[in-house]
């Protein structure tokens, strides 16, 4: 069973349950109204998951990246101009029908 603690309590013992999160090195979820609303773990376990995401991800940024640096700033205000004026003519009735 996951450890978890509210969120009062999170406040009123901080360093209580930074101690706990330390020591188990386990992560805590943070209840609020008896239903889950967040998770706290350890900064080095957090970067160790973190480094492992991103050498997962790494081909799909690494085919982002080539694109980087292929427009000018012109270009790019350009572009942004002519998508803004296509969002602002689309009609809304329309829109919220499909």
């Amino acid at each position: 069973m996951p450890q978890t603690t509210t969120a009062t309590d999170l406040q009123r013992n901080y360093k209580q349950v930074m101690s706990r999160l330390k020591k188990t090195k386990e992560p805590i979820i943070i209840l609020s109204n008896n239903k889950p609303n967040s998770v706290i773990i350890d900064y080095n376990i957090f970067l160790e998951r973190e480094k492992r995401f991103n050498t997962q991800r790494k081909p799909v940024s690494l085919g982002l990246k080539k694109y980087e640096g292929l427009w000018t700033k012109k270009e790019t205000d350009k572009f942004n101009h002519e998508i803004s004026e296509m969002f602002e003519s689309i009609d809304d009735e329309v829109w919220h029908q499909t």
